[in-house]
């Protein structure tokens, strides 16, 4: 973003300023602001996710994981998910890259399908994951604008979570605390 009515930058702290303010020929002002987006045929912009959370395979393509969890979000059985990468072994021992879903499952929804308590399914993680995955892969299926290598792989990388995530005070996940370093 630039022009005259951005930010002057960070309250005594010249260097954490310099980082995200830059000028360009003209004197104007940029802030860097590391969100990912797009502008559609009539000019508006739209923010799609951040720089920072995008997952980069080996082979150089690049995931917005909010993307994906914003087409997953739809999945019959997800109350809420979080992608994140993962890595799953290709022919030969091969690893490979992928992601994968950490979901917290819709227990109501669960429990009338299958006619379980929800201690009944919490002892039972493979009902729950059959029919959260069933749920994810059928959202893939109808979703157009997923690509291949952004879709969850199979019904092993999905991770069931019981409790909530861990939240910011504005409500979000705390992405980083569920990235595991591979």
């Amino acid at each position: 973003m630039g022009g005259p009515c951005i930010t002057k930058g960070y309250y005594k702290n010249e260097t954490a300023t310099q980082a995200v303010i830059k000028k360009d020929e003209q004197g104007v002002r940029w802030l860097h602001t590391v969100d990912l987006g797009h502008l559609d045929e009539d000019g508006y912009l739209y923010i799609t996710g951040r720089k920072k959370y995008l997952i980069v395979l080996p082979g150089g393509k690049n995931i917005n994981p909010e993307l994906v969890e914003s087409a997953l979000s739809q999945a019959e059985y997800v109350e809420e998910l979080l992608v994140v990468p993962g890595c799953q072994t290709g022919p030969g021992g091969v690893r490979l890259e992928a992601v994968k879903a950490i979901v917290r499952p819709n227990w109501e929804r669960i429990q009338a399908k299958a006619g379980l308590s929800r201690e009944e399914l919490e002892n039972r993680p493979g009902v729950v994951k059959d029919f959260v995955w069933k749920g994810i892969n059928k959202c893939q299926r109808n979703n157009q604008e997923l690509a291949g290598f952004e879709k969850i792989p199979s019904r092993n990388h999905v991770e069931i979570r019981i409790t909530e995530f861990a939240k910011t005070s504005t409500g979000n996940i705390k992405r980083k605390s569920y990235i595991e370093t591979v």
